[in-house]
């Protein structure tokens, strides 16, 4: 409906069937109309008008368009091919037509190099408007919420409402309509204006043609409001009136640009004022200040780590130190010091948030403002705990990972703190192999083997006087390498002496099989070499010294070695790898209950003729002397079992007071010892 028509529609009174008529949306009565209202005759021969047919309301269109499709008559524009109502379907929202939607993208890929390929725009093949797309073309419904294929309704229409926005032409109305029909082709409900609107009130605004009057020879002049109300203001003033709307528009955007930059100057001046003179000043210094306490504090985590994970290195730091050194890192460390930096923490970050939100401009009650913040408290939160959590779970997290692969190449492992690690030193031990992969260092449930031997101590008591004749008193290790094996192995520390014997029997006595002896350890050479094996096993002196240097014990053969070659690989600082020469080393992996363990393999010996796979003898005798001098060392009072718990304090352990108060790092200091 053009432009003429619509305002024709709101002038002239259309009738009913209920013999009223219908003018501005009012039921009028005949006789109520003015002359000037009333319709023409076309008997009246001062009526030069030509009576036009009715034209469609616009809700008809649809409903055509509807109802070609239905039919299969409709066809596209482009090809000239009935549409149906299972095709695929564009329809440009200017001129309503309809299109198969793959000839409207043929067409819109056709053109978009013609035209502006920035902007991706094509015009209508009926209209010539303008339209968005191309590539990005996608079939959808008549509203153009849904895909093709999420459409339930037959016709290209998904059953929901249209919710089509529309608004009238009058400049600075707030004329407004949603569609309320369903998903539809054509033209959506038409737009109802307000009573204030300029088209309510001048209705020939849209076209700017002042309205033909009928029968004038026989109407009087309408009143002044009545010819305001048809005639209306002029163009001029109709455009004076959006001129000083905009000008209006533009004043209300100036004034609120203005307001929002005196509240962005107001917070600014309100984050200056509380920016009190040399607050960076002060932020730059308290910064220096923690960096400097951090800078000693990390110093002391690096040296107490280093000396905590290689005491070898650092002998008389762990004889005589230790237990001051953690002592004073509790204390001082991680009570005093870390308040202390904590606060200053506090003041330095929170001065600093304050100088980055005032340097920056950030706005209040903004997400980078509270980013800042949040930051600055997780700053300071880091500062407190680290200290503390480097201080006492580094040594044992790091302990852990320098004793992973200590046992790599070895497929046999002791565990001398007992075979269900419930009892330290314990009087038997058994061999083992791990199930589980050797990087993994976790060993399989034990199953008792033949490998297994029994810890005993013979002779007279431990307070008597010492005698020079050997084997007076020493310890024995019995055990089998088969059922009709059976061995013996004694063992005196006194007179540093080893044999091997045979049981006896009813029938047969008991006879030696092997005997030996190995050298004493002292401070200056802790290394203790045996002979008749030609085996030599490292830090032996410190072994039965103190438990925190047990887990660093190494015993290599010395066969076909230099005496050079031999004193170099005793001194060498210990590392996780194992040279080739190793038959056995100590290791002990810390975590919860599992104590000090031996590492060694297995390989092809002769007993009494017959071929077996195990710890050889020559073996076995610097383990049963590990295992026997462990034992000793809890006769001796060195090793405290804790009974429960399996945990073994060493006579330097330090601060005992402090693993009552701290059994959640008890694991980690625990791994710095053997059990």
């Amino acid at each position: 409906m053009s432009y003429g028509q619509s305002y024709r529609s709101l002038l002239e009174p259309e009738p009913r069937r209920d013999g009223m008529y219908l003018l501005n949306g009012q039921k009028i009565p005949l006789e109520d109309l003015e002359p000037a209202y009333l319709p023409p005759s076309n008997d009246d021969p001062g009526s030069n008008r030509t009576p036009e047919p009715p034209e469609p309301a616009p809700s008809a269109l649809d409903e055509r368009l509807y109802d070609e499709l239905c039919k299969g008559v409709y066809e596209c524009p482009i090809c000239t091919d009935p549409i149906s109502l299972d095709n695929q379907m564009w329809s440009c929202k200017d001129c309503h037509h309809i299109y198969h939607f793959p000839c409207a993208r043929e067409w819109a890929l056709k053109r978009k190099g013609s035209l502006a390929a920035r902007t991706w725009r094509w015009p209508c093949p009926t209209c010539k408007r303008l339209q968005t797309g191309g590539d990005a073309m996608t079939p959808a419904c008549w509203c153009g919420r849904w895909r093709h294929h999420h459409v339930e309704v037959i016709g290209n229409s998904c059953g929901r409402k249209c919710t089509g926005y529309n608004t009238c032409e009058s400049p600075g109305a707030k004329c407004e309509r949603f569609c309320q029909k369903l998903c539809h082709p054509g033209p959506c409900e038409p737009v109802v204006c307000v009573p204030s609107c300029i088209l309510v009130r001048f209705p020939h605004f849209k076209t700017g043609k002042k309205p033909v009057r009928k029968n004038v020879h026989q109407t009087p002049q309408p009143p002044p409001r009545a010819r305001a109300l048809r005639y209306g203001p002029s163009r001029r003033e109709l455009d004076l009136a959006a001129m000083r709307y905009r000008a209006q528009m533009e004043r209300e955007a100036a004034a609120d640009a203005r307001r929002a930059e005196r509240r962005a100057r107001a917070e600014r001046q309100a984050d200056s004022d509380a920016l009190e003179d040399g607050e960076t000043c002060s932020a730059i210094l308290m910064l220096c200040i923690l960096a400097a306490i951090e800078t000693g504090m990390w110093y002391w985590i690096k040296h107490h780590v280093e000396r905590w994970l290689s005491p070898l290195q650092y002998i008389e730091f762990t004889d005589h130190t230790r237990g001051t050194e953690f002592s004073a890192g509790i204390v001082v460390g991680c009570i005093i010091l870390t308040l202390i930096k904590g606060a200053v923490a506090f003041c330095a970050f929170y001065h600093v948030g304050k100088c980055i939100v005032y340097h920056l401009g950030l706005p209040r009650m903004s997400f980078e403002r509270f980013l800042v913040r949040a930051l600055m408290l997780l700053a300071t939160v880091a500062c407190f705990i680290d200290f503390p959590v480097a201080y006492l779970a580094g040594p044992g997290i790091l302990w852990i990972a320098q004793m992973g692969p200590s046992c790599q190449g070895f497929d046999t492992r002791v565990k001398l703190d007992g075979i269900y690690g419930d009892s330290p030193a314990a009087s038997q031990i058994s061999l083992y192999e791990p199930t589980h992969s050797i990087s993994n260092q976790t060993p399989a449930p034990h199953t008792p083997t033949l490998d297994t031997f029994t810890l005993t101590k013979k002779g007279v008591e431990k307070h008597a006087k010492f005698t020079p004749e050997p084997f007076t008193t020493y310890h024995r290790l019995s055990g089998a390498y088969s059922p009709s094996s059976p061995l013996l192995i004694d063992f005196d520390l006194h007179h540093h002496s080893w044999r091997i014997l045979t049981p006896s029997t009813s029938s047969h006595p008991s006879t030696l099989f092997k005997n030996g002896t190995w050298t004493e350890p002292t401070k200056s050479n802790p290394h203790a070499y045996f002979p008749e094996l030609d085996l030599q096993a490292t830090n032996l002196y410190f072994y039965g010294k103190n438990c925190v240097y047990q887990p660093f014990v190494t015993v290599f053969r010395t066969e076909g070695m230099s005496e050079v070659e031999v004193k170099e690989q005793s001194e060498r600082v210990w590392e996780g790898k194992s040279e080739g020469n190793v038959v056995m080393r100590t290791a002990s992996f810390g975590r919860g209950q599992k104590g000090l363990e031996v590492c060694g393999r297995r390989g092809e010996y002769e007993v009494l003729g017959e071929r077996r796979r195990g710890l050889e003898e020559d073996v076995v005798v610097p383990l049963g002397l590990l295992a026997v001098t462990r034992r000793q060392m809890k006769m001796d009072g060195k090793l405290k079992g804790i009974a429960g718990g399996g945990r073994i304090e060493c006579s330097c352990w330090v601060g005992r007071w402090v693993g009552v108060g701290m059994n959640y790092w008890s694991w980690s200091l625990d791994m710095l010892q053997s059990r």
